[in-house]
């Protein structure tokens, strides 16, 4: 993966590289909103990010090794 990641990184010429988890790039990205509480939720087939902005700023990020792998295919999803 490295290589492949070098590779690109000189095909592209980029002067700046910054680099994120999804979850924290999402909720950059989204920005302040209303002003309100927003809530950025990656589920990855294995993972699952959470990252909570508030006013622009990330507040909290969490991590839980569980995605929807984990999920039994035979049960419907219920309302949280």
């Amino acid at each position: 993966h490295r290589a492949a990641a070098r590779d690109l990184l000189h095909a592209l010429g980029p002067s700046e590289v910054i680099v994120l988890d999804s979850a924290r790039a999402a909720a950059a990205c989204a920005g302040p909103g209303d002003g309100g509480p927003l809530l950025v939720l990656d589920i990855g087939a294995e993972l699952t990010e959470a990252t909570l902005l508030v006013d622009g700023l990330v507040r909290d990020a969490r991590l839980a090794e569980t995605g929807l792998s984990d999920l039994d295919p035979g049960e419907p999803p219920t309302a949280a």
